[in-house]
């Protein structure tokens, strides 16, 4: 499976310009980020950190984002066991990232965090060349061992009560 946009692989669009890669960026920041962290960080997490503890809403908020992208899953093209892996490596993933984005927002209260954040997280996975599921289980392990590090040595000042 390849990453494609406008039917071209986005390992060939980088190769050859420049401008499709801007064009890129600037597509992939409107169609995600923007609009998603406004609601999931800028309303929901600060609504859940009401009632529970930074960690606990960061971990809500990524299965409630995780699940938002259901559809994509469906269109991946995987099925059987590689869907299922699939799914598990991007929930893992995703939390991960909304932990280290909750960390970071609770530190700054600044939106712009979260939206560049999330907007690093889509576009490094979009730019990949290879294997779609390689790279996903790869870079989730990466964001859950950040984000377990970020819990270690941070969760009193933005993570916990």
């Amino acid at each position: 499976m390849t990453n494609k946009v406008w039917n071209v692989p986005v390992y060939e669009q980088f190769t050859a310009s420049w401008t499709s890669l801007l064009i890129l960026f600037g597509y992939n920041l409107i169609l995600g980020p923007l609009g998603e962290e406004l609601g999931w960080r800028g309303f929901v997490l600060n609504d859940l950190q009401k009632r529970f503890s930074p960690l606990k809403s960061a971990i809500i908020v990524g299965l409630a984002w995780g699940f938002w992208h259901t559809p994509l899953w469906l269109m991946s093209g995987y099925s059987g066991l590689q869907l299922v892996q699939y799914i598990i490596y991007f929930l893992c993933g995703i939390v991960a990232v909304s932990i280290i984005i909750t960390a970071f927002y609770n530190l700054n209260h600044n939106l712009i965090i979260p939206i560049v954040i999330h907007q690093l997280f889509n576009y490094f996975l979009v730019i990949q060349v290879g294997n779609v599921l390689n790279t996903l289980t790869v870079t989730s392990v990466i964001y859950l061992i950040v984000a377990i590090v970020l819990v270690l040595v941070n969760y009193k000042k933005c993570l916990l009560r």
